[in-house]
Order: structure tokens, then sequence, then C-alpha cells
């Protein structure tokens, strides 16, 4: 089926906003606004990640960035769709919601992997077509996912290689004191930093008792000079 759907057209886009931030819940204006824009490509097939299946031309479960056909993946920039998008090498405009969101958009735009949007802005069309039609029209997108994919697969070390050195380090050593934090041999007050709150507390009621003890000087100095100069 997906490869019927992925095929239909020469560009294909997918819209995912995650598990979270369902579309199904999305604004009807934020809607509205998406469906507008996306008629202004009539040769490019997007395919809507959505939660209400009563619409044949929507589904729960999308396709991911694997595949090769896709032009560009629209999302809310999650953890796991970046790290798909980036070593498969499909560009993306992304439109981060709430928490790592943001700082994950942020990472791909500053590889010039990907545009960012506010997600105010999905309420007009003109501003999603014309970040759409950049995407397509920019090559620089697309050269710079494919480094990004090509520098990911030609690491140095592979997940794999680090994993199994890893664990043959560990089952040649063992535990290792130098691997653990100096500071689950430190007595409870300086774990939790009470001694430091105690000398704070200190130097507080140090300075206080001095402040009070200046002040009672200084009323106890100038009352007897006024009372001198009076009397003479």
């Amino acid at each position: 089926y997906w490869n019927w759907v992925l095929s239909l057209r020469t560009r294909t886009v997918l819209v995912s906003f995650g598990s979270i931030a369902k579309s199904a819940l999305m604004k009807p204006a934020w809607k509205t606004a998406l469906l507008k824009a996306f008629a202004s490509f009539p040769d490019t097939t997007f395919i809507w990640k959505y939660e209400d299946t009563t619409d044949a031309f929507v589904t729960l479960q999308a396709p991911k960035a694997p595949d090769t056909r896709l032009s560009l993946f629209i999302s809310h920039a999650g953890m796991a769709s970046c790290h798909e998008l980036a070593a498969f090498g499909v560009p993306a405009l992304l439109v981060p919601i709430f928490g790592d969101q943001v700082d994950n958009a942020a990472a791909l735009a500053h590889n010039g992997v990907a545009d960012v949007l506010s997600k105010f802005e999905l309420t007009n069309a003109d501003t999603m077509r014309e970040a759409i039609g950049n995407m397509f029209n920019n090559n620089n997108y697309k050269e710079a996912a494919r480094r990004l994919r090509d520098q990911i697969a030609s690491r140095p070390i592979t997940p794999a290689q680090l994993l199994l050195s890893h664990a043959e380090f560990a089952a040649r050593f063992g535990p290792s004191k130098s691997l653990l934090p100096l500071n689950l041999d430190m007595p409870v007050l300086s774990f939790w930093g009470i001694d430091m709150i105690f000398i704070v507390i200190f130097a507080i009621v140090f300075v206080l008792i001095a402040i009070i003890n200046l002040i009672s000087l200084i009323r106890f100095i100038f009352p007897r000079v006024y009372i001198r100069k009076s009397y003479r």
C-alpha cells in the first residue's frame, strides 16, 4: 500500500506531530490552514498522521523517514523523529511544540537540514505555503541532509562497536573505583550541603548581631554628646 502511495507523485511529504500532540485535537483554523497550504502543491502527495481514521486519506500509522522517496518531513522535532530524518537524509520543516523540541529543531537548523516555524504560524496558510515551497526549491537543505546522513553512516566508531568495546572492558576489568563518583563516600552533611547551610546561617547571624551591636553603640554615644552640649 505504502509503496503505491509513495509512487503517486514526483514528491511526497510526511506530516507527523508525534503521539502526544495529536493532529485530531488541533484547532480547526490550524488544520484548515495546513490543508490550504497542501492544496497549493498538486504534484505532491501529503501523508498526514492523523488520529481520526474516518477520512480515508489519513492514517494512524504513517511511513517513517527511511524511505528515500520522502521529499520532506513536517514534524514537531521530537527526539526520535530528529534521529530518523538525520540518519536517512530527509530535509525537514520543524514546528516545535514544547520541551526539548525547541532545542532539537535549533540543532538541525544549525546544520542546515531543517527550517523552523513557530507553532502559532500554523494558522497562516500563506506562511506554510511559502515555507514548504522554500524547502522544495532550495537544494541546500537536501544537500545538507545527505551530508549529515553520510557523516552519521561514516562515523569512526559505530554504536555497535562502542557498546561491544565497553562490554569487553567491563568483562576484563570488572567494577572500577575510578568510575565511581566521589560523593558516594561523602558524609551525609556534606552530601546534601547541610554543612554549607550551617556556615551561611552562622554568617547571617554574625552579621545581624554585629549590626545590632553597632546600632546600640551609636545610640549609646550620641545621646550623651547631645546631653553634654545642652548642659554647656
